[in-house]
């Protein structure tokens, strides 16, 4: 591989671990706010719909739900669910929601995706994205020279 090769796909790795560490850190730190202040409490399903970009694409299934927080304000969310969580909550039902006690209007739907997220993991392979990108690029300057 020339050295050209070596620094434009070593830039590429690293500015990618870059953007994935950052990506990353901020639904971390989202996360930890949730955990710390996040209000649970029930949402009624007030519309169901689908939709998708084009003719080759599935579709994407959405809800819009209308909760009340603390003082009884009422707030809206709509929100992207998997087909199965879509199926299962037809319009006037109810799902739980959790929402931010300083922040009412940023919420989320609870249980619609169970997967939860190992930061850790994801943080590790941002550093080695970001380590063997600069390698790269570094021997793409020492194999220049």
């Amino acid at each position: 591989m020339n050295a050209k090769n070596l620094l434009i796909i070593g830039l590429f790795i690293s500015i990618s671990g870059a953007v994935f560490i950052f990506v990353t850190l901020s639904n971390f730190f989202r996360e930890k706010k949730f955990m710390s202040e996040g209000i649970v409490a029930d949402a009624v399903v007030y519309e169901r719909f689908t939709s998708r970009t084009s003719k080759e694409v599935s579709f994407n299934y959405w809800l819009k739900v209308k909760y009340l927080d603390q003082t009884e304000r009422e707030f809206e969310l709509s929100s992207e669910v998997p087909k199965n969580f879509w199926d299962e909550h037809p319009e006037n039902s109810i799902v739980k929601i959790r929402y931010l006690k300083s922040d009412p209007n940023k919420s989320n739907i609870l249980g619609a995706f169970p997967y939860k997220a190992n930061f850790s993991t994801h943080i590790t392979i941002s550093i080695v994205a970001i380590i063997v990108g600069i390698t790269m690029i570094l021997i793409g300057i020492k194999t220049k020279n």
